[in-house]
């Protein structure tokens, strides 16, 4: 579902903390996102060796609103995504399996460490729950879509 092990943030945190009141956000694939600056995801060491074996396409910061929640779903494109919570508040970032009735989930949440990188299995069932603030999410998209690139494919490479 998700792998912690890939490190804390430096330069992408950094420009958050830096930028967060002058981000513009654009609708994308129905989120909020403001795009990050490529050199800024490649400051990043591991992101940079990640991007020599796996090119990244595109990183931005996904906005979700207080009170809101994502639908559970799988993503449309994405096979595997790197994220990184840049914000602090009562949020849930919830993966679901199946289980032994069509109408319930069996769930495992994610509870994200502050400043660091995560991979993230976007084709697994999963919603985002939102509450008290306004939740920043770090996430990155590959050149590669999900029918050619998985999270198997990543993980087993780092």
């Amino acid at each position: 579902m998700y792998s912690k092990k890939l490190g804390k943030s430096t330069t992408v945190s950094e420009y958050f903390t830096n930028n967060s009141h002058n981000l513009v956000f654009n609708e994308y694939y129905g989120f909020q996102v403001a795009d990050v600056p490529m050199d800024i995801v490649l400051g990043e060491e591991v992101l940079r060796k990640i991007d020599n074996m796996f090119a990244i396409n595109l990183a931005g910061i996904v906005k979700l609103e207080r009170n809101r929640c994502y639908k559970w779903h799988q993503d449309a494109k994405r096979g595997v995504s790197i994220n990184m919570l840049l914000s602090s508040g009562d949020s849930h970032c919830l993966f679901g399996s199946d289980s032994e009735s069509d109408d319930q989930y069996k769930i495992t949440e994610l509870k994200y460490e502050p400043e660091t990188f995560y991979l993230f299995n976007n084709q697994i069932m999963h919603t985002v729950i939102n509450f008290d603030k306004p939740r920043y999410l770090f996430t990155v998209e590959f050149v590669k879509d999900k029918d050619e690139l998985t999270y198997s494919d990543v993980f087993m490479s780092l």
